[in-house]
């Protein structure tokens, strides 16, 4: 079996188990993707695996034991919403038009679709107007990660896909009720994906907090009380609440 190349396709739906998303108060996050494969010894090559459609570079890290990473291809990955509407099947809505087709190129103002009728050419509608497709953000919009690993012996082993992202961060504020303040951690989660059961870590200028199984929806944002020492708070606002009223008073500065 050694240096033979294996072939594993493996079709992934949605996210790995223990997933863990890493967020910096500098907003330098990061994402880490565990996924199992059967490994024979020396070259394999394994994908497509799914990654999220948040990812902020295509760099990548692979880790694994008793292997090393060869090569990688990535595809589908690209910043620019048009570019990624390339090859997908969508539906232009509005104008008095209703166009359903495969996107060839968009250029300009115009977008290039094939449609069972032929070729058709169109512009980009503008709200209310829209571009429809089929499918969730993430399945529609996530890149495809192909790797090459040398293993050095023949297991099932967990990779783990370590990448930077892009769009959650998180802040501090503060209650105070009589002259006592109490301290909750915001995150902000401003991507269309869903964070399913991950496993959270959030990087302060004084702290380190872990969370487990943790839901974070698309666009929300998620309060959780902040069991931490007072010398570790960080900067945010102290709201006061008395008489059944918040009000906002100062900002709380870190010692």
């Amino acid at each position: 079996m050694k240096n033979k190349i294996i072939f594993l396709i493996l079709f992934l739906i949605g996210f790995a188990y223990a997933d863990t998303l890493i967020i910096n108060k500098k907003g330098k996050d990061t994402y880490i993707q565990e996924e199992k494969f059967m490994f024979a010894e020396g070259e394999n090559v394994i994908g497509p695996i799914k990654l999220i459609p948040i990812i902020s570079s295509s760099l990548i890290k692979v880790e694994l034991k008793n292997g090393y990473l060869i090569s990688y291809l990535l595809s589908d990955f690209n910043k620019n919403w048009e570019k990624n509407l390339k090859g997908k099947i969508v539906s232009v809505e509005g104008n008095g038009r209703f166009i359903t087709g495969k996107v060839i190129d968009i250029q300009d103002n115009y977008i290039i679709i094939d449609t069972p009728k032929g070729i058709t050419i169109t512009t980009i509608p503008k709200f209310p107007a829209r571009i429809s497709l089929k499918g969730k953000f993430q399945d529609s919009f996530s890149p495809t990660l192909n790797l090459k690993i040398y293993s050095k012996d023949i297991q099932e082993k967990t990779i783990k896909i370590i990448y930077p992202v892009e769009g959650i961060k998180y802040s501090m504020k503060y209650i105070e009720e009589n002259k006592r303040l109490t301290a909750y951690f915001i995150l902000e989660n401003n991507t269309p994906v869903d964070f399913k059961n991950i496993d959270l870590v959030l990087k302060g200028n004084f702290f380190t907090k872990k969370f487990k199984n943790v839901y974070l929806p698309a666009f929300s944002k998620k309060v959780i009380k902040a069991d931490i020492p007072p010398e570790k708070y960080e900067e945010g606002i102290i709201y006061k609440y008395k008489n059944q009223t918040f009000n906002k008073t100062t900002i709380y500065k870190s010692k």
